[in-house]
C-alpha cells in the first residue's frame, strides 16, 4: 500500500475537499490523503466543531477504494483508530479507545475520526473516506478553548512535532491496519485487538444518543462493531450514540 500524500495550506474540511474532488469527476487513487495544516471548519461526529489552530492539529482525509456494505464501514473505523492508538504508545503516549471512533489519554479527547460511505453512482466511484483529526502541537491554553476534555501529543510528549513527519509516520500504522481491515472487512478482524485498548466486556456503561442516556453492562461487541447491553436483564442493540466518560 502507497499513500499519495496532498497538502493544503488551507481547507474548509479534508473530507468535503475529498468529496468534492471525487464529486467533479476525478477520480482519486486509492489511499489517497487529502491533508491540510489549518482545517477552518472541520466537524465530528453529531455535526460538532473540530476546534484548530493553524499547524496545530493534524487535520488528513484517506479515499479508500471498496464494494463492501455499508455495514462493514464502522470495523474501518475502528481499524483506523487502532492504528492512532498504536502511533501513539511508539511515542510513549498512554492512550485508550473509546467506542466508536474516539483515541483517549486519560478520559482526554486526543483523536477523533469520521467515515463516510462513497457511492456515487454518476462517476462509478464507491468507497469510504476516513478523516482523522489528531491533537499534535495544542497548547494548554489552547486545550482549554474546547468544550470537552482533551490534550495533545505536545502535552503528553513536553515537545513539538512538524506536522509532515507525524503524518508519515502514522501512515506506517495505517497501512498495518487498513490491510488487515481488507483481507477481512469485518469486526471480528480486530474484536480482541479492540477489547484489549477499549471498554471490557462485562464493564457497567452509559450510553449517550440523542439526549437519551443508557445505563447498562457491556455484554459483548456485535458482528459489526455495535454494542450488545445488558439493562435490567434485557439485551439491546446499541448502533449509535458515544460512551459518556
Amino acid at each position: 500500500m502507497s499513500f499519495n500524500i496532498q497538502w493544503y495550506s488551507s481547507l474548509k474540511s479534508t473530507n468535503e475537499e475529498m468529496k468534492k474532488i471525487l464529486s467533479s469527476g476525478n477520480k482519486l487513487k486509492n489511499y489517497s490523503i487529502v491533508a491540510t495544516y489549518d482545517q477552518t471548519n472541520g466537524t465530528g461526529r453529531f455535526d460538532r466543531k473540530w476546534i484548530s489552530f493553524p499547524n496545530s492539529n493534524l487535520c488528513f482525509s484517506i479515499f479508500i477504494k471498496s464494494e463492501t456494505d455499508i455495514k462493514c464501514i464502522p470495523s474501518l473505523t475502528m481499524s483506523s483508530a487502532l492504528a492512532v492508538n498504536d502511533f501513539l504508545k511508539s511515542y510513549g503516549v498512554k492512550s485508550n479507545l473509546k467506542w466508536p471512533n474516539d483515541v483517549l489519554v486519560e478520559n482526554k479527547k486526543i483523536c477523533g475520526i469520521l467515515s463516510e460511505h462513497i457511492n456515487n453512482t454518476k462517476n462509478n466511484i464507491k468507497g469510504v473516506i476516513i478523516g482523522i483529526g489528531l491533537n499534535v502541537n495544542l497548547t494548554t491554553n489552547e486545550l482549554n478553548t474546547i468544550d470537552q476534555p482533551a490534550t495533545s501529543m505536545l502535552v503528553e510528549c513536553k515537545k513539538s512535532f512538524l506536522l509532515d513527519n507525524i503524518l508519515e509516520n502514522l501512515c506506517e500504522n495505517l497501512n498495518f491496519w487498513i490491510k488487515k481491515w481488507e483481507i477481512n472487512p469485518s469486526f471480528k478482524t480486530i474484536k480482541q485487538n479492540w477489547i484489549n485498548c477499549s471498554e471490557k466486556i462485562g464493564n457497567t456503561i452509559s450510553i449517550k444518543d440523542e439526549g437519551n442516556i443508557i445505563h447498562g453492562k457491556l455484554e459483548d461487541y456485535g458482528e459489526y462493531g455495535e454494542l450488545i447491553i445488558n439493562i435490567d436483564g434485557k439485551i439491546k442493540t446499541i448502533w449509535s450514540g458515544e460512551i459518556e466518560r
